[in-house]
């Protein structure tokens, strides 16, 4: 799933750093993205320490809006998502932890490295879950199998909304592909609570934490949901359930590869 990159310092370079995602390195990212704040110096030291990295958005600050602030973004993503990142790299210095994938990390760990790795994992995996000008009805493969397991993509849309908005406390809402059922599923997680734990193929998510849109919407996670369908990134979703069903190995399929 982790491209390797290279950790870019005043005298050189440090191999070995590994981004959460990654599929571009942080020069590309920032050269693609020309108003990313990392180009202004912001969060420098958050990409150069620890073995895993926090990603760039795939997209600016202020590309989601209105439907999601940039503010909140900001806030989410170099606060929070750094947060997790951070504390990461702490827990697992000097354990069997340090040498493992994320994924595996996910797996074998309980208490807070695995809180703080799941929630690394799952808040990469929702950026990836937007884009700017995204959202309105699937096409392609999505679309296919929503049809199937949902009737139609406003039953899977009620049933994903209403789960999202009624899911008590923190956590994510899902839809998953069920290899074994062979079918899409809306499931919800609590708190860090991540799919490939109980061998489901995340194809797109959307965070329920508060700090994800208390900004923007204060206590109104309804409308933070309605929102949310205005940007969702139904290309990610045809790439990820392709994966899914074609049987590729799980890391694989919610990473997009090594």
């Amino acid at each position: 799933m982790f491209a390797a990159v290279a950790r870019r310092t005043a005298t050189g370079t440090l191999p070995g750093a590994v981004t959460l995602f990654g599929r571009k390195s942080f020069e590309g990212y920032y050269r693609d993205y020309p108003l990313h704040p990392r180009n202004f110096g912001v969060m420098a030291s958050l990409f150069s320490t620890g073995k895993f990295e926090l990603p760039a958005l795939p997209y600016d600050y202020n590309a989601l809006e209105p439907y999601i602030s940039a503010k909140t973004l900001k806030f989410h993503h170099d606060k929070h998502h750094a947060t997790y990142v951070k504390n990461l790299n702490e827990l697992i210095k000097g354990t069997d932890y340090e040498n493992q994938k994320l994924e595996d990390i996910i797996r074998n760990a309980d208490g807070p490295t695995f809180n703080n790795a799941a929630q690394a994992w799952n808040h990469t995996f929702f950026w990836n879950s937007m884009k700017p000008n995204g959202g309105g009805e699937p096409t392609g493969l999505v679309k296919e199998q929503i049809d199937r397991c949902f009737s139609s993509f406003s039953k899977y849309k009620e049933e994903f909304s209403e789960k999202a908005t009624k899911h008590f406390g923190s956590g994510w809402a899902w839809l998953v592909w069920c290899n074994e059922k062979r079918r899409l599923e809306v499931i919800e997680t609590h708190d860090a609570g991540n799919p490939i734990t109980i061998k489901k193929w995340p194809i797109i998510t959307c965070d329920l934490w508060e700090h994800g849109y208390y900004l923007d919407r204060q206590n109104d996670r309804g409308a933070y949901v309605k929102s949310w369908w205005s940007v969702v990134n139904w290309d990610f979703a045809n790439e990820k359930l392709e994966k899914a069903m074609r049987g590729d190995p799980i890391d694989e399929t919610v990473g997009g590869g090594q």
